[in-house]
């Protein structure tokens, strides 16, 4: 083991070639890694959306639902299963786990899906599975404007002009529209005057049908020349549309503008999208999974003004929100957080050694440590994110304890006498063992990490890799550079042996302790108590809010709300609520508007609010929700319920999702009410809403089958009749320059405002006679549930809810409570999103840090050849975990994923101290046969200053950290560390030896196997 260390010392060159080798291959992999802010933990998500046209959600849930459901709940590696059935429509999403494959997962989710399609309904159309591409989720809105406010003309400039552009861009997957108002040939047909002239809508689609072709014809052939026939056939303007002919011949045409009202206007005029009250438009940037925002953002940058030249007068284009603004400030928070950590390693080890040049030797030996981990990072395909700089953060004061250990004691020998050559020698053999066990120790903690799977897993693997592999390379340059920049930097003379203040006051106090063995077992059991009182009485949550620079209002009016209502009651609310966050940047309202102009429910809208960032702002992101909610507490026209978007993860939902379920709906639905009542009534909660509503108005429908199989009209017709008439559907398309937009026919408002409006439709029997709907139906005005869900294949209703002054876990606990007392037998709770997560990630945690005791224990038995000797080292570790945790009581912590990644950090940092102490002690008992306490004083005293160097220096580089400069969301880590270790040394240097030579001097008495 020394002799290749002794080549490294006696061959400088060889070891500054190997630095610079481990340099040039970290600046390598540098250059190629991607930038994200943080790791890819986003899930395969692939749904299954089925159409029924005519069918309520009862219908659909049984019939189409629960089919598919129960075929695709055996696919390999789902994780959640969950299910909303709603009139004419059926939707399942199935969340896989984290190692799965997308396309592979999409791949058995259609062949299932494929075996039981011959069970489903005829009626049924196929179903669409669809994958969501979840690494896509917009990191840029862009807002495209006009003066004159016209939401068409916009749209068709955003698809024409804009949205390419974008999307040639590297990385970018896809650009969606938001508020977007597609070109649609609009045909408002008027009943009376279908009646008059004996039209029904089957009529006008055969006719669109045969009367709206535009396709090449043929070709006429000369001797020399070939003419391509093409027959322009199509309809373009509304002129044209109003000359189709639907019915007659001769003097009697019936011509569709007999009928309808035909004007060019939008494909979904139920929705309103606005800019700070003003008419726009969204576009929304989505990038690829492993795409660098940062470069995606700086090219959408670069291209803006040419993409804004090619506008046309009076239009506007700038970016609103950029996902990459926070990237940039959550790195250089973190690359802040570096440097200071850096600067206060360096100054400590100056404040101890006193001596510039020995301060150089670990100075230079931590950047190379650094560098060197980027080409870890590249080939594990990680990139350069929160937690990978984090741990870098974290390395710099573990890097540098190798060198500051080998640099000490070559150091020590030369205060001894020996020449530069000699002490890094002698030096750099005795300790090379104990570098490589407490590397190992530090290494081994992070190894159960490979074998953890989910989100929580994925987080931690990218920090331990970062922190293993510059523990693992900082080894090897402590063992082949640190002694031979000693050997060559350090003088002769420069170091004087004497012991400072501290190491006279601790050779005092020590000496009291080897008199009373004994004081130690309080001070265990104390910092036993200390630790299960700090661990029970901290709150948990997943990752503490931290300030995004956004967050949205998420408006919901009662089932059956017109479009025309809600939009008004949402410009009172924009007038309102816009002026009062003057940190925004803008604030994007939408009322009943999804992707690329969808329609959602008119009862829906929303607020989005990007804000400036945080250096331009006095007031933070929760300080400014905060302020809002007295003045939203007073909106009575519906509920608005303020979201601010997840410090991990995409999209905006509220973080505790809480699920009941019950095999029978109607139980569930009678139930819902008071416990919704209750919960709203719990303390720290906030916004309690639920998915399941029994509060929409329906006109339910009942055809009298009989009747219409006598006269032989199918029921598809009479679902197509209805679904066209009151619903406004797509009957065909037509062309508008290069581009196809729908023809949409709906019946007039003044035709469809009342149930008894349903006997103006008619319907064509075989034989040509028309027979009024209501001649095949009855009906009846109900109260339903508009949509019926499913989590994993039971019915189910999700209770969300905000948490305000206490944390998620708390939270999570008094709706578990209340639900234990409430609830009748027969139902169940589950939890779903980030409260799902965090049960999750708890669990994950709890087994790692159990791990890493196991497998640190085992590494120390296997050095020391005993299952004794490792007892005094891990006895460090409560005694980390008193200061650790009571720490994070006194500061108002949490128990986080940060603070539960400090306390398996913990584990090797300490335990790295106690093998300094155990592996000198028992070389002093095997080379000068040294009584176990005289072995165990000599080493203590020797170890004094490198654990007091390496600790401190540890303690350096978490408290920047703790003060919050990476992130006020990640303090947590930064307290539990600095304390941690803090509690850990001072009492380790008494506890640690006295309990070596206590189980030392027993083992010898016994007698030998």
């Amino acid at each position: 083991m020394t002799a290749w260390t002794d080549r490294f010392i006696e061959r400088p060159v060889l070891s500054l070639v190997l630095s610079l080798l481990i340099v040039l291959l970290g600046v390598m992999g540098f250059t190629r890694l991607g930038v994200r802010e943080t790791p890819d933990i986003e899930t395969p998500v692939v749904t299954v959306s089925t159409s029924w046209p005519g069918a309520d959600p009862a219908l659909v849930e049984s019939d189409v639902t629960e089919v598919i459901e129960r075929e695709v709940n055996g696919i390999e590696g789902v994780r959640t299963l969950s299910s909303s059935s709603l009139d004419g429509r059926s939707e399942i999403t199935i969340e896989f786990s984290l190692e799965r494959d997308l396309e592979e997962a999409a791949n058995d989710v259609r062949s299932r899906v494929d075996r039981v399609r011959a069970r489903l309904p005829r009626e049924v159309l196929d179903p669409s599975i669809e994958k969501a591409d979840a690494a896509g989720q917009p990191m840029m809105f862009l807002r495209l404007a006009a003066e004159d406010g016209d939401l068409l003309a916009i749209t068709d400039v955003a698809e024409t002009i804009v949205r390419e552009r974008l999307e040639n861009v590297g990385g970018v997957s896809g650009v969606d529209l938001f508020g977007a108002r597609v070109y649609a040939m609009r045909l408002e047909l008027d009943a009376a005057k279908m009646a008059a002239r004996s039209v029904t809508i089957a009529d006008i689609e055969r006719s669109l049908s045969a009367g709206n072709v535009d396709i090449p014809a043929g070709r006429i052939e000369g001797m020399s020349t070939q003419l391509t026939v093409h027959l322009d056939g199509g309809l373009r303007t509304p002129e044209q549309f109003g000359a189709l002919v639907i019915r007659g011949s001769g003097n009697a045409p019936v011509y569709l503008r007999d009928l309808a009202t035909i004007r060019l206007g939008a494909e979904n005029e139920r929705s309103a999208a606005r800019a700070d009250g003003s008419p726009s438009l969204s576009l929304a940037i989505n990038p690829q999974a492993k795409a660098n925002v940062v470069d995606i953002s700086d090219e959408v940058q670069r291209r803006l003004p040419d993409i804004q030249a090619d506008l046309p007068p009076g239009y506007s284009l700038d970016i609103v929100f950029d996902r990459a603004f926070s990237v940039r400030d959550s790195i250089h928070e973190v690359e802040l957080t570096l440097a200071v950590a850096f600067g206060l390693v360096v100054l400590v080890t100056f404040l101890f050694l006193r001596d510039l040049r020995s301060t150089l030797v670990p100075a230079v030996a931590i950047p190379v440590s650094l560098i060197g981990t980027f080409l870890v990072l590249w080939a594990a395909g990680f990139t350069i994110n929160v937690f990978t700089l984090f741990g870098l953060v974290l390395a710099i004061g573990l890097v540098v304890d190798d060198a500051i250990v080998v640099l000490e004691n070559i150091v020590r020998h030369l205060e001894e006498g020996a020449s530069p050559a000699e002490a890094a020698l002698a030096g750099t053999r005795q300790i090379t063992v104990a570098v490589v066990a407490t590397t190992a120790s530090l290494l081994v903690v992070f190894l159960p990490v490979i074998f953890t799977g989910g989100s929580t897993g994925r987080l931690f693997l990218e920090f331990g890799v970062t922190v293993a592999a510059s523990v693992a390379i900082s080894m090897v340059v402590a063992l082949t550079l640190t002694p031979m920049l000693t050997a060559k930097l350090v003088r002769a003379g420069a170091h004087k042996a004497e012991d400072g203040l501290l190491a006279r006051g601790f050779a005092i106090t020590f000496g009291w302790v080897r008199r009373f063995p004994a004081l130690v077992v309080p001070v265990l059991l104390l910092a036993a108590a200390v630790g299960v009182g700090g661990w029970m009485k901290l709150p948990t949550e997943f990752f503490p809010l931290e300030d995004r620079n956004n967050f949205i209002l998420r408006t919901e009016a009662q089932e059956g709300a017109t479009f025309e209502w809600m939009d008004a009651r949402m410009r009172e609310v924009e007038a309102q609520v816009i002026p009062l966050v003057p940190e925004r940047r803008v604030a994007l309202a939408r009322v009943a508007s999804g992707r690329g102009g969808i329609a959602a429910g008119t009862n829906t809208g929303m607020i989005f609010f990007s804000l400036k960032p945080k250096s331009e702002r006095d007031r933070s992101q929760q300080q400014i929700v905060a302020a809002l909610k007295p003045v939203l507490a007073k909106v009575t026209a519906f509920r608005v319920i303020p979201i601010q978007s997840p410090t991990i993860g995409r999209g905006f939902a509220s973080p505790l999702q809480f699920v009941l379920q019950h095999p029978d709906f109607d139980t569930l639905a009678r139930a819902l009410p008071g416990f919704l009542q209750a919960a709203r009534q719990l303390p720290g909660l906030s916004a309690v809403n639920e998915d399941l509503r029994l509060d929409r108005p329906e006109l339910a429908l009942a055809v009298d089958r009989e009747r219409a199989a006598a006269i032989g009209i199918p029921l598809a017709d009479v679902a197509r009749s209805l679904q066209v008439l009151t619903g406004g559907s797509e009957i065909g398309r037509f062309k508008r320059g290069v581009r196809q937009y729908p023809i949409i026919a709906q019946l007039i408002r003044a035709d469809r405002d009342e149930p008894t409006d349903l006997s103006r439709i008619e319907l064509r029997a075989p034989g040509g006679a028309l027979v009024p709907l209501t001649n095949l139906v009855q009906w009846e005005e109900r109260i339903a549930a508009a949509t019926r869900f499913h989590y994993a294949r039971s019915p189910s209703a999700t209770i969300s809810a905000n948490v305000d002054g206490i944390t998620l876990g708390q939270g999570i606990e008094r709706l578990q409570a209340l639900a234990d007392e409430t609830l009748e037998p027969g139902f169940r709770t589950a939890l779903a999103g980030q409260a799902k997560d965090l049960a999750e990630g708890s669990a994950s945690l709890a087994t790692l840090f159990g791990l890493a005791l196991l497998l640190v224990y085992l590494l120390l038995a296997a050095q020391f050849d005993s299952f004794i000797a490792p007892i005094s080292v891990m006895l460090t570790v409560p005694l980390a975990l008193a200061g650790a945790l009571g720490s994070l009581v006194i500061f108002g912590q949490s128990m986080s994923f940060f603070s539960q990644v400090a306390l398996i950090l913990l584990v090797g940092l300490v335990t790295k101290n106690g093998i300094l102490i155990v592996e000198y002690a028992r070389q002093q008992e095997h080379d000068r046969d040294l009584d176990p306490w005289a072995a165990a004083s000599e080493a203590v005293r020797l170890r004094f200053r490198p654990i007091l160097m390496t600790s401190i220096a540890t303690i350096g580089g978490a408290i920047p950290i703790a003060l919050g400069l990476s992130g006020a969301g990640r303090a947590s880590l930064g307290i539990a560390v600095t304390f941690g270790m803090f509690t850990a040394t001072v009492l380790t240097l008494y506890v640690t030896p006295v309990v070596y030579a206590t189980l030392a001097t027993w083992t010898r008495r016994l007698p030998a196997p």
